[in-house]
């Protein structure tokens, strides 16, 4: 069988529902926050939030909207549409607190991660969140070690799934060969789309089971990551 990754020796790799479960670290980090504030969530409320900040973190990817306009406005959305009295830019700075002390795996990564490091590819992260935050979590779950360097929207002065980002992180690597790396993501929008555009190979965890949305843009689609190492 062909082997579409024969000639891959970097590795880019998105953190956020690829290596880190977001969803459980913001669960965390919302109720230590909320706690901090003294402030009783609803049962409804991870729910809520997981709505909003999808909804805004599509606008990021399409660029309609910053990183930075997102921490302005994602709180307090929230809180609106959950009737809760309270200020929402200071409750985002307690949360992103929190959230950059999370660090809960996804199933899987640490045994992926290292798979990809004996194997001798050079690995980059490649994430749309603020660097600070991601080198803490990355440190704290016991990945930082496996990278040579972690790309962020922020250190490379551009966002997944623009071009630019892909460009720039190459170039910063010092990675000339567009057929020599692979983008590792579950998000079609950032991930998948964005590298697939600029011309590298892509694997999309696809954990939702949506890829037959979007046939044929991802090189190859698997449902978990250890399905990876049969590939790389």
């Amino acid at each position: 069988m062909y082997n579409e990754f024969i000639n891959i020796k970097t590795v880019f790799i998105d953190v956020d529902d690829t290596l880190l479960d977001f969803g459980r670290c913001a669960s965390v980090s919302m109720r230590a926050a909320a706690a901090a504030a003294e402030i009783t969530l609803p049962e409804d409320f991870e729910a809520l939030f997981h709505r909003v900040n999808n909804s805004l973190w599509k606008r990021v990817e399409g660029g309609s909207l910053t990183v930075p306009e997102l921490y302005k406005i994602r709180w307090n959305l929230i809180f609106g549409e959950a009737g809760i009295d309270f200020d929402g830019v200071a409750f985002e700075n307690v949360f992103l607190k929190e959230l950059a002390g999370s660090a809960e795996h996804v199933i899987g990564a640490e045994e992926l991660l290292e798979h990809l490091k004996s194997r001798n590819y050079v690995l980059y992260s490649a994430s749309n969140a603020p660097q600070l935050q991601q080198e803490k979590r990355l440190a704290k779950a016991g990945f930082l070690n496996y990278f040579k360097e972690i790309f962020t929207s922020e250190s490379v002065g551009a966002q997944k799934p623009s071009r630019e980002f892909f460009e720039k992180a190459m170039a910063l690597g010092g990675v000339a060969d567009k057929d020599s790396c692979v983008m590792i993501g579950d998000s079609f929008e950032a991930d998948i789309s964005g590298a697939a555009a600029f011309g590298i190979k892509t694997v999309w965890v696809d954990r939702k089971g949506v890829s037959a949305e979007h046939p044929g843009v991802a090189t190859r689609v698997v449902k978990e990551l250890g399905e990876i190492k049969g590939l790389l």
